[in-house]
């Protein structure tokens, strides 16, 4: 081998090793490119996650990953190669450069740094080429991948399950063989005739494999709950064997018929999954044990009942006796023994009753009360069990007594109630007369509507025909006519107000909230603060508070009117008409007041009946007296008698429903109705119910309240909104008065 000027070596022929001599140049060549493979098909890849959860009860939930890992000894295999291959091959051949031959040890080292520097290049090719290659993580590889995983972090962990999306949950291996030893030892001992474990023991497993048992497979879980499940009776039943003992051991004291009778409770669900026959056993021990302890204590209750004095004072300290002995004993009523106590202290009374029967009669009669009678009642004949004899007879004056002084009471309340009758009929009487004197100088006609585009509702709102008019005060269009009239009357005729007069205001927006785009363009406002102004208009002060009442109620009903619009069939149609009647309305009010003169009687009619129908009352009617009821106002010398309050209420209720927005009412719901208050007449003044209405969350209940003014329904306040008076259906409040219900 030489090496010419060019640097070039050039082998000649002679030079080659044979294959007696080394190895050959071919054979090395395939040793080292043979290895340099398997090196690169080693690849070095380690578990690792690309996302991790920590669970309750020290288990994980992880995201696993392949990642590739060059490994430090990796990088000296493959120049270690490839300067041992060269060695092998220089020191078999020679190379001849400017003249000067190399061979032997000199060329192997030449060669050795060729393969060294062979080896790196290769080795940087390799690594590059597998740290950009990617291996894919499936479930088939997750027992592999834990143990590099459990490798890689120093951890020991378990697969606890497969989890979705190529996840895994994880457990500790000490923690989980912890709990396999722990129910192994369960098992083996619930295998056994008599178990040692307790039933609290078994509750206190249940609970434990939904908490930090739960980090067992699955399986597992699921078949320690089968075992106990198996074995709960057996546990239950040896529980409440063992309380035999105890039972027996008792003392026969009364603390021990109280710790009995809580027994059964205090067990409870012992008790209760016991088997029939340990149920049976149990019960017989108490009885006899109650009954053991009865037999002890029970005769020195006797002698204090015996001891009693049979003369008149006796009967308190008999009466002081049996009511410790109802405390302590009372739940024992039916056992044979308690009860022949109690037919001591009746035998006992009844003696001293007989024998006291003239005292007792003079206290029945002289008692003027229902009160007084009670008190006499209770003091003598309780724990008297016979009514025959004497003792009847004393029963029967008393029942005589009561009847009387009820029906004096009654006497009294309808006497009572007459004067009332007669005020509230004399009262009606000038209401009449002052309405009379008004209607005099009215006629049906006497009101001036021509050229109004809303004439029928305005007719009728001045004659009083409320129950006619299709529009309820609830209704914002109704608000709008009231503020429109007050607005109109003091732009015109605010020389004929009262001196009393309020002046009106209305709120206004001072500060504002905006909302810009990126471009600084405003998208949005609302309004988050008002301020109060004046409007140089005044208004009669009882017409102007029930303006407010209006406006109350309107704002509590603000969202049920936006939802009324929105879920008409065509919203915006809904918006626009409402607007429409709007500008109807306020024209009308104008028209109305300039074609009327301002101190007019028909004017004045109207105006009472506009503020009447704003607070629900009744109206003064243009023909005929005040509508007068004898249901609502029954005459003087009867007593008011109640209709069927229910049946009131869910016509009402349902006619209320119909309106209603987002729930609906269930048709005959109405109950649990009471009469909350009632006037000096006897006539509710409120009445409480319950309903039952399909919602959002299904079938829900609901309240309403029901009002009364003078006997009259007034309002309907309904639970969600029980600042909102509701007008009863006026047609229905009219058939009420007629006694219809």
């Amino acid at each position: 081998m030489v090496v010419n000027k060019t640097g070039r070596i050039l082998i000649k022929e002679g030079d080659r090793p044979s294959s007696e001599s080394g190895y050959s140049t071919g054979t090395i060549i395939i040793v080292f490119l043979t290895l340099t493979f398997l090196l690169g098909a080693c690849s070095s890849y380690e578990a690792t996650v690309e996302r991790q959860e920590e669970l309750r009860y020290e288990s994980v939930m992880v995201q696993p990953s392949w990642k590739y890992q060059e490994r430090t000894a990796q990088k000296f295999i493959l120049p270690a190669i490839g300067a041992a291959a060269g060695a092998v091959y220089g020191s078999q051949t020679e190379f001849t450069y400017e003249g000067e031959t190399f061979e032997g040890s000199e060329n192997a080292a030449i060669w050795a740094g060729l393969g060294l520097l062979g080896g790196v290049v290769l080795n940087n090719v390799i690594t590059n080429r597998q740290s950009r290659s990617h291996r894919a993580f499936n479930m088939s590889q997750d027992e592999e991948w834990l143990k590099s995983w459990n490798r890689a972090t120093g951890s020991d962990y378990l697969i606890r399950e497969e989890a979705r999306n190529n996840a895994l949950v994880l457990v500790p291996r000490a923690r989980v063989m912890a709990i396999r030893q722990d129910y192994k030892k369960l098992e083996d001992d619930l295998t056994q005739a008599r178990p040692s474990t307790n039933y609290g023991a078994l509750q206190d497993w249940k609970r434990k494999l939904s908490e930090e048992y739960s980090i067992l497979p699955p399986s597992e879980v699921r078949y320690i709950e089968e075992l106990i499940a198996e074995n709960e009776v057996k546990v239950a039943s040896a529980d409440l064997e063992v309380q035999l003992t105890t039972i027996e051991e008792m003392e026969p004291t009364y603390s021990t018929i109280t710790t009995l009778l809580r027994l059964s409770r205090d067990l409870g669900t012992v008790y209760h999954r016991a088997d029939a026959e340990s149920q049976q056993r149990f019960n017989k021990q108490v009885q006899n044990k109650i009954s053991t302890v009865l037999t002890e204590i029970l005769p020195a209750e006797e002698q204090k009942v015996e001891r009693v004095s049979r003369l008149m004072q006796g009967i308190e300290e008999l009466n002081v006796l049996l009511k410790d002995f109802n405390r302590r004993y009372g739940m024992l009523r039916d056992h044979n023994l308690v009860d022949a106590v109690y037919e001591q202290f009746h035998n006992n009374k009844e003696e001293i009753l007989i024998a006291n029967a003239q005292q007792i009669v003079s206290q029945i009669d002289g008692a003027t009360s229902i009160d007084q009678l009670e008190t006499l009642e209770t003091r003598y004949f309780m724990a008297i069990r016979s009514d025959g004899g004497e003792v009847s007879d004393l029963r029967s004056r008393l029942s005589q007594r009561e009847e009387a002084i009820i029906a004096a009471e009654r006497q009294k309340r309808i006497a009572a109630q007459s004067a009332a009758q007669r005020r509230a009929q004399a009262a009606l009487a000038a209401e009449n007369a002052a309405l009379a004197a008004e209607n005099a100088k009215l006629t049906p006609n006497s009101l001036s509507t021509n050229g109004l585009l809303n004439e029928t509702l305005m007719t009728k709102m001045y004659r009083g025909e409320f129950s006619d008019i299709n529009l309820e005060r609830d209704d914002m269009r109704f608000a709008v006519l009231y503020s429109a009239y007050l607005k109109s009357f003091a732009q015109q005729c605010g020389s004929y107000l009262p001196d009393d007069k309020i002046e009106m205001t209305r709120e206004v927006c001072n500060q504002w909230m905006v909302t810009r785009n990126g471009w600084g363009v405003e998208t949005s406002r609302s309004c988050t603060g008002w301020r109060t102004i004046s409007t140089d208009l005044f208004a009669d002060r009882d017409m102007y508070r029930a303006k407010v009442e209006l406006e109350v109620l309107q704002t509590s009903d603000t969202f049920r009117h936006a939802i009324g619009m929105m879920s008409a069939d065509d919203p915006l149609a809904s918006t626009l008409n409402l607007v429409g009647d709007v500008t109807t309305l306020q024209k009308d009010m104008n028209t109305l007041v300039r074609q009327n003169a301002c101190d007019s009687p028909s004017l004045m009619r109207f105006q009472d009946n506009l503020r009447l129908f704003a607070l629900s009352k009744q109206p003064k009617r243009l023909t005929g007296n005040t509508f007068d009821s004898a249901v609502v106002n029954p005459p003087p010398g009867t007593l008011f008698e109640d209709q069927n309050y229910t049946e009131l209420l869910e016509d009402l209720v349902y006619d209320q429903s119909k309106s209603w927005v987002m729930n609906q009412y269930l048709r005959g719901s109405v109950s649990n109705v009471s009469v909350a208050s009632r006037d000096a007449l006897g006539r509710p003044t409120k009445i409480e119910a319950q309903y039952v209405y399909n919602g959002f969350n299904n079938q829900s209940r609901g309240s309403v309240t029901l009002t009364f003014d003078d006997g009259w329904p007034e309002c309907l306040y309904f639970f969600d909104n029980p600042v909102a008076c509701r007008t009863p259906n006026r047609k229905i409040v009219d058939a009420y008065a007629n006694g219809a219900y």
